[in-house]
């Protein structure tokens, strides 16, 4: 079982279901047949009646190897139905080809079925793309090999202080 690239409350693009069909081919009951959607349960009626126009779909739960969406009442679709994260046209966000290297492009459209589905607004061509993540830092203290928490750290610093004052 592989690690799902989405989580719950992201929102995404669904494949159009032609797409699918083209690159999985049908199984017997007119379910896209890849490897990702053994589980799944994805038909062509969802791609207008729960998706709409846009094709664009909230995360609302994971399940093991798939997602169940604002539109979708059971884990009914994988990373393989997804396009991409949703985006809107002019927003910041970043791409890359390599999965590695990451840089800030405005958002213009995907390009459904190029190796390079994102088109960007400078009128370049990317494999992936994300929103702009957020810089996170974590700190970890310990005291005589024990780590600490946020709460006991408070405590620490305050008698440290206290400490200081009745010193100084």
């Amino acid at each position: 079982m592989s690690e799902l690239k989405y989580k719950k409350g992201d929102k995404v693009v669904i494949l159009p279901f032609d797409l699918m069909k083209q690159k999985f081919g049908l199984g017997a009951i007119g379910i896209p047949s890849c490897e990702a959607t053994q589980f799944c349960s994805f038909l062509k009626s969802m791609e207008t009646e729960l998706c709409g126009t846009d094709r664009t779909v909230t995360i609302t739960k994971t399940c093991d190897t798939s997602y169940e969406g604002d539109r979708f009442n059971e884990c009914d679709f994988s990373d393989a139905h997804i396009l991409g994260h949703a985006f809107k046209w002019g927003e910041e966000i970043e791409v890359s080809d390599d999965g590695v290297k990451w840089y800030k492009r405005r958002f213009a459209a995907y390009v459904p079925g190029h190796f390079h589905p994102v088109f960007v607004a400078d009128r370049t061509h990317w494999k992936h793309a994300r929103p702009i993540r957020t810089p996170e830092i974590e700190i970890t203290v310990k005291r005589d090999g024990k780590e600490l928490t946020v709460d006991e750290l408070k405590e620490l610093t305050v008698e440290q202080i206290k400490e200081g004052l009745s010193h100084g």
